[in-house]
């Protein structure tokens, strides 16, 4: 489904964990992962082992490559990473624009920072960032606050775990039943085609019945000659009716 979970949070607030425990891991796309394929851990001036933040450069763009891959078949999609500006979600958002999806920000800002910083301390050398990271990035989440005006729904952390199941209602499709009707009628591809839909010698030629759905499943529009025929048909006949339903198709 055309959905996109953005998780924003320092490191240590447990987004990677709430994406397991929310049964989502197979949707995930995260940059410490596209980090470590692109370059082993790497001994620093300090001595201490870490994750190569070098590959920077060739993450970012790669993530936005694979995520339009991913929605152009229409994957559900998770994004794994901090996101600490509001400049940061602009081209996420643009994306999910061209490929039509809705936008979900699970906001980690109200999760204790000590509690983070604890957490990064107790993982392994490679993947800490030490407190300095994690309490600045923190400060930067803070100073730049998320509304509705973004244009994303924004579930924020809560202590109580609320903002699990308010992400699961979020995700949740509802299940379109259709047992009312005594049959259900496929339309494929028209194509911009009207003639033979609803001409003279077309199956819909008598107009709808009351008793059966009608689900279109393809386009509408496109290399038919009579495009303006059938768009102005749907319009006037179609689209005010409970038992017509339409899938969005490309054209």
């Amino acid at each position: 489904m055309r959905k996109l979970v953005i998780m924003r949070g320092a490191q240590g607030v447990g987004k990677s964990t709430f994406i397991k425990d929310s049964g989502l891991g197979g949707h995930v796309l995260s940059a410490d992962v596209l980090r470590g394929v692109l370059s082993s851990a790497v001994l620093g001036n300090d001595g201490k082992v870490s994750t190569d933040q070098g590959q920077n450069p060739r993450v970012f763009p790669m993530m936005l490559d694979i995520a339009g891959e991913r929605m152009e078949r229409g994957e559900t999609l998770v994004l794994d990473m901090t996101f600490e500006s509001r400049q940061s979600f602009k081209p996420w958002l643009e994306l999910a624009r061209k490929h039509r999806y809705e936008v979900a920000c699970v906001d980690f800002s109200g999760f204790p920072v000590d509690e983070a910083v604890r957490r990064d301390a107790a993982r392994e050398e490679y993947q800490r960032v030490g407190e300095f990271r994690v309490r600045a990035t923190h400060e930067a989440i803070l100073s730049n606050p998320l509304s509705s005006r973004d244009g994303m729904e924004v579930i924020r952390w809560s202590p109580d775990g609320s903002h699990a199941d308010e992400l699961a209602a979020w995700l949740k499709e509802p299940v379109l039943d259709l047992s009312r009707y005594r049959e259900i009628v496929y339309v494929g591809d028209l194509q911009g085609c009207f003639t033979v839909l609803a001409g003279p010698d077309g199956p819909l030629r008598d107009g709808f019945r009351e008793d059966t759905a009608y689900v279109f499943v393809g386009d509408l529009l496109d290399r038919g000659i009579e495009n303006g025929e059938v768009m102005r048909w749907f319009v006037d006949g179609a689209l005010p009716r409970d038992n017509v339903f339409l899938l969005w198709g490309n054209h």
